[in-house]
């Protein structure tokens, strides 16, 4: 799913409103697994195929998420990284798809 996501804390501790507002990071929503856990983790990518292909090029994660609310866009609370125990918070707005780009034109 394409969206914009906002991460509502940093080190554990709440953003001020301004901050959240101005921090939105847009890119294709995944949810996978680790090490056959389904459901482990929430994943930004960059792109829909790199997301289809979950290779690692993503831009933020969320571990063991759980869903918090759906009204206007969708709570996620989780923890930051793989081996951090944060608590990290994401309101998730789903937004259009941005047009995909034609491959170039062969010379």
């Amino acid at each position: 799913m394409h969206c914009t996501v906002y991460r509502l804390r940093r080190e554990g501790e709440k953003l001020p409103t301004e901050e959240v507002r101005a921090g939105g990071v847009s890119g294709w929503l995944e949810t996978g697994s680790y090490m056959h856990h389904p459901g482990t983790q929430a994943r930004l990518f960059v792109s829909k195929e790199a997301a289809a292909r979950r290779d690692g090029h993503y831009l933020i994660e969320l571990n063991i998420p759980s869903l918090g609310r759906i009204k206007g866009g969708i709570l996620l609370r989780g923890f930051d990284g793989m081996y951090n125990s944060q608590k990290q918070v994401w309101w998730v707005v789903p937004t259009p798809a941005p047009p995909e780009t034609p491959p170039p034109a062969p010379v």
